[in-house]
Order: structure tokens, then sequence, then C-alpha cells
């Protein structure tokens, strides 16, 4: 009778601490819905933009903004193939492209977009690229990190 009753009372904490640590559990944070990117330091983060989907590519033009009346302080355009996978953009060949305009625009010379999801309803991914201004004398670089974008179609 005392090994049951040791037994009942040990199945019971065991299921009273199972149910605390399943409660402890904190939920996953919503994932971020937009584009983002990191140029001289500096992250931007963009809900918004315009998505354009073609026969073979889908075009992101994503703007932010400045203070007030300015002018645009960062924007960025991607062209996307319409399929999962990772794009050189040192060549034009499989259609990926990216630019980055602050105070100059900056055509990238190098880098990679990468597709990571592609469905009816939604477009995923990664990007870094270096943007070079070609109509600086000398010409002058920009690099772009981090670059992530999660678009609804």
């Amino acid at each position: 009778m005392i090994s049951s009753l040791f037994s009942m009372r040990a199945a019971a904490s065991l299921l009273v601490l199972t149910s605390l640590i399943a409660c402890s559990k904190k939920d996953a944070e919503p994932e971020y819905v937009g584009t983002s990117w990191t140029a001289d330091g500096k992250e931007t983060k963009i809900p918004g933009g315009s998505t354009q989907v073609n026969a073979s590519t889908i075009d992101l033009s994503i703007n932010q903004a400045g203070v007030g009346n300015g002018p645009v302080s960062d924007g960025l355009y991607l062209v996307i193939p319409k399929s999962v996978g990772t794009y050189d953009l040192a060549t034009s060949r499989n259609g990926a492209q990216a630019s980055y305009a602050s105070d100059k625009l900056y055509t990238a010379t190098s880098g990679t977009i990468t597709v990571t999801t592609l469905t009816a309803t939604t477009l995923k991914g990664t990007f870094t690229f270096t943007g070079t201004d070609k109509f600086s004398t000398p010409s002058t670089t920009k690099t772009i990190t981090n670059g992530k974008f999660n678009r609804p179609l």
C-alpha cells in the first residue's frame, strides 16, 4: 500500500513538473514581413514597397521616405528570378539584379540573391551585394549586408 501511494505521488509530481515545463515555453516571435538590410552600419526595415510579378521575375521596389517632405533617404530595387535558388549578381545571364540608392545610385557588381521560399502567396529570401556608382569619378562603392525579404505576392 505504501509503495502504491509512493508511486502515485511520484507520478503526480512528474505530471506537475511536465506541465510547468510545457507552460514556461515562450511563444515564437512573429516573423517580420517586409524587407530589411544594413548599409554603412545602419539597419533599415521597411514593411511596405511595391512587388510586381512578371513572367520570369519578381521585381521589388522599396523606398523609405525622408523626414517631412524631404527626399527619399534609402531605396532598394531587386529583380528576382521566379525560382528557389541562389543567383550571382556578377552575371546578368540569370536575370537577377540589385541596386541601392541613397546619396547616389549603386548598381550591384557582385553578391547574391537567394530565394528560399516561393509560393503563390509568399516570397522569402536573403541578399547581399556590393554596388558601384558608375557616374562618379572615381567610382564609389557601397556594400549592402544582412538583406532579407519576406513579401506577400
